[in-house]
């Protein structure tokens, strides 16, 4: 096989909940092939450091080995956080739009499991 790069695939969740994922790829152009190599998953606080400490510990020790590192957030915030409302109604009786398309798409997706 040709001569291989390495890729970091870094998806971020919430800052409450344990669900950071970081994968290593491995590319090879020649065959144009891509291999899982590695993942760290659940990537959260420990008893020592945070999970920002914990997430950065882990790219550092990694950043050698690979080319580039890829990241999946969101790039708008969420609407409740630019919300101009006086007070909040809650999800369920809110009137922007944004909010209510989830709303619609959570009772949707509860609908379908029951």
């Amino acid at each position: 096989m040709s001569e291989s790069k390495r890729y970091l695939g870094l998806d971020l969740a919430g800052a409450r909940n344990q669900k950071t994922v970081l994968a290593i790829l491995e590319y090879y152009p020649k065959e144009q092939k891509t291999f899982l190599l590695d993942t760290y998953e659940h990537i959260g606080e420990s008893d020592t450091k945070t999970g920002d400490e914990v997430l950065l510990s882990i790219i550092f020790e990694l950043k050698s080995e690979a080319a580039k590192m890829a990241v999946n957030v969101p790039l708008d915030l969420p609407p409740c956080i630019t919300c101009r409302l006086g007070s909040c109604p809650l999800p369920s009786k809110c009137r922007v739009s944004e909010v209510k398309w989830m709303q619609s798409l959570i009772h949707k997706l509860h609908l379908k499991q029951a």
